[in-house]
């Protein structure tokens, strides 16, 4: 098993999309329609939204 969490650059904001967007599991589905069909696309459906990641990340400890 690989602990992705553990990898250098690992960016917890991937695995979101934006849920404030009505037309994303269309966008979705469209580029996977584009990626099935070998077509070279940036995929672009995640958010920079830093405040969708809960738990252990985001965490702002205050014990020094």
């Amino acid at each position: 098993m690989v602990a992705i969490y553990k990898k250098p650059g690992y960016d917890p904001v991937k695995m979101f999309t934006d849920p404030s967007d009505p037309f994303v599991v269309p966008k979705v589905l469209w580029k996977l329609f584009k990626k099935k069909m070998d077509f070279n696309t940036v995929t672009g459906i995640i958010p920079l939204k830093a405040e969708l990641v809960k738990g252990l990340y985001g965490v702002v400890t205050t014990d020094k």
